[in-house]
């Protein structure tokens, strides 16, 4: 009887570390069989990250801008750390098996990939705890995450977005802290390594830095009185100090060159080549053979019949980016059309319930929300420019793109999900995002569709 009552308390006190575990591991075997199995250059863009990473195995600083590497993209003054890093992984694996063929290169960057995407998923959980106190609501944000396909689909891909997406969740983990009361310095210095670190990777976490930075400036005078701002001088706090400053001035010699030297944080590439030199990239090729070659006006869009802002925004670009998050984008695609539609519901669902039960809330919840709706807003108004550049042909729409603040949206709508007082409309909100989700696994796509439809996709 003892033993029975000491495996029920075990079992009532580690419930949920255990399925965490579970969801981990079934994360983890997901993501790392699309690295294993799916063809090369299913997940977008792996062709190109992996050639630019061979071009940096073969230095230690970056590689110089020639005719060989300009068919991939300019190598200098735009964000270089992660195809750095892979080089380095390159290197390693090569001294440890030099005879090591191309396909292993590729499978080793991909499970890079997944391990980023796995401490990502860890660091959302912990993020969930400093927000939701109800242990299974901390749990299901993670199930929300590890069940989104096309988060996962990408997991087991060669991208730069899966590092991004990394330093972003830990920025926001970090600075949630600090709105916290919890350690002032040290969790600000974590704050910064993370949005400094990520910005090396791809711009598109400077405006996660803007507003972030605001935020902590604006907690900063709000709390001064009460913050401890005495700077404890250990070698661990040095440290993290000049990790910090070092992030700065690699950071500066990126963009502050680049604004300094060609007035633009992102130098196109006939700022730098000549415009024959430029024919050799792709990229720049293809977006002048689709470009306008003249951004489109509000007055154009008007006489052109095309779909003005707000007409963009709900009419199109929702539906755009809800397929390319529940779905797959790639150069292979799969929208499940049906879930797509049940996923608007849960939103206009999610949005009611946060509207009904709102409170005034805490500064760490507030600037949460207020990161989402800038960081979607900075997406959107991104889309709709790319939009004004080629004519409205769907070439800006990415669902990843929204990826580095899926983290916060899961956390706050499960945050206000388990403020619904009723607890059957609460068991079946929980209910029905999770039959939802779970339709939508990248575990039921795989047994859908992995030995008929899309075999194709795999090796």
């Amino acid at each position: 009887m003892k033993i029975k009552r000491t495996v029920l308390d075990f079992w009532n006190t580690h419930i949920t570390t255990i399925v965490l575990f579970v969801l981990l591991l079934v994360f983890i075997g997901s993501s790392a069989f699309f690295a294993l199995k799916l063809q090369p250059s299913i997940i977008p863009d792996e062709s190109h990250h992996f050639h630019v990473a061979i071009f940096f195995s073969t230095t230690w600083g970056i590689p110089a801008d020639t005719i060989t590497t300009l068919p991939y993209g300019v190598m200098n003054h735009w964000p270089f750390l992660s195809y750095w890093i892979n080089a380095r992984a390159l290197n390693l694996l090569n001294w440890l098996a030099p005879a090591v063929s191309d396909t292993t290169e590729f499978v080793v960057l991909r499970l890079l990939s997944v391990i980023y995407s796995t401490v990502s998923v860890l660091i959302c959980y912990l993020l969930a705890k400093e927000i939701i106190k109800n242990r299974w609501g901390q749990i299901f944000v993670v199930f929300l995450l590890t069940n989104t396909l096309m988060f996962v689909f990408l997991s087991g891909g060669n991208s730069y977005d899966n590092l991004l997406n990394l330093c972003s969740f830990a920025g926001i983990f970090y600075l949630t802290r600090v709105f916290k009361g919890k350690p002032f310095y040290k969790n600000s210095l974590m704050w910064l390594i993370s949005i400094l670190f990520g910005s090396l990777v791809k711009i598109t976490m400077l405006p996660l830095a803007a507003i972030t930075g605001l935020l902590w400036f604006v907690y900063i005078v709000k709390n001064r009185q009460t913050i401890n701002f005495r700077f404890i001088w250990d070698l661990k706090a040095i440290s993290i100090s000049l990790i910090c400053i070092a992030l700065f001035a690699i950071n500066f010699a990126i963009y502050g060159v680049n604004i300094i030297k060609y007035r633009t944080l992102y130098p196109a590439c006939t700022q730098m080549f000549t415009e024959e030199q430029c024919m050799n990239y792709p990229q720049y090729v293809r977006d002048k053979a689709l470009g306008l070659g003249k951004k489109l006006s509000l007055t154009d869009v008007v006489r052109g019949g095309y779909p003005d802002p707000v007409e963009y925004g709900f009419d199109y670009w929702l539906s755009y980016m809800l397929t390319r998050i529940y779905g797959i984008m790639g150069h292979q695609n799969y929208f499940p059309d049906v879930s797509i539609t049940v996923h608007r519901l849960l939103i206009l669902w999610t949005i009611f319930i946060t509207i009904k039960y709102w409170k005034k809330p805490s500064y760490p919840i507030a600037s949460l929300y207020i990161v989402l709706f800038f960081y979607i807003l900075v997406v959107f108004l991104d889309s709709y420019n790319i939009e004004l550049l080629f004519g409205f042909k769907n070439a800006g729409s990415q669902g990843r793109y929204l990826f580095p603040v899926i983290g916060i949206y899961y956390t706050t709508m499960v945050y206000y999900y388990c403020k619904i007082p009723g607890s059957i409309f609460r068991r079946l909100t929980f209910v029905a995002a999770t039959i939802l989700f779970l339709y939508g696994s990248p575990i039921v796509f795989l047994l859908r569709f992995y030995s008929s439809t899309l075999s194709s996709w795999f090796m």
